[in-house]
C-alpha cells in the first residue's frame, strides 16, 4: 500500500497544507494559526468562564505548549489572565479589545479557506464528510 492510500497519511497531509496556508494569512495580522484559533475559541466562549485546562483539553496540547501559546497572546496584547474571585489560584482567560479586533480578521480567512475546501465538494459530499470526520474525531478522542 502506497502512503497516499493511507487514511491517516491524506488527514495529516491536509491538515499540513491547511495549517501552511492559514499561517500565511494569519501571520499578515501578526498571529499564527494556533493563536488564531486560541483567540476565536475565546472569542466564541466569552461568556464562559475559560482556564487553561480548558484549552488543553480542546485542543489536546501539553500544559507547556498551551501555556506558551497564552503566554505569547498576552505579551501581544490579545488576552489577559483574571484572577478568579473565590479560587486565587485559578486564571481566567480573556480576549483584550486588540484580541477581539484580530478575531474578525481570522474568521475571515477561516471563512476563506473553509470556502475553498467545500467549493470542491457537492453539497452531499460536504454533509457526508462532516459526518465521517466527527465519527473519526469521536473514535480518537481518548488516544
Amino acid at each position: 500500500m502506497k502512503k497516499e492510500e493511507l487514511l491517516t497519511y491524506q488527514i495529516q497531509y491536509i491538515a499540513r497544507v491547511l495549517r501552511r496556508h492559514t499561517d500565511k494569512d494569519t501571520l499578515t495580522y501578526g498571529i499564527t494559526a494556533e493563536q488564531g484559533r486560541t483567540i476565536l475559541y475565546l472569542h466564541m466562549h466569552k461568556n464562559e468562564v475559560v482556564h487553561l485546562t480548558d484549552l488543553q483539553q480542546t485542543f489536546k496540547l501539553r500544559k507547556s505548549s498551551i501555556t506558551s501559546l497564552i503566554n505569547n497572546l498576552e505579551k501581544n496584547g490579545f488576552v489577559t489572565r483574571c484572577v478568579e474571585d473565590l479560587d486565587q489560584r485559578q486564571k481566567r482567560l480573556e480576549l483584550t479589545e486588540l484580541g477581539e479586533e484580530k478575531v474578525q480578521l481570522i474568521l475571515k480567512t477561516f471563512k476563506e479557506e473553509e470556502d475553498t475546501v467545500i467549493n470542491s465538494l457537492t453539497e452531499d459530499e460536504e454533509i457526508e464528510l462532516k459526518y465521517l470526520l466527527n465519527k473519526i474525531m469521536k473514535s480518537i478522542e481518548n488516544f
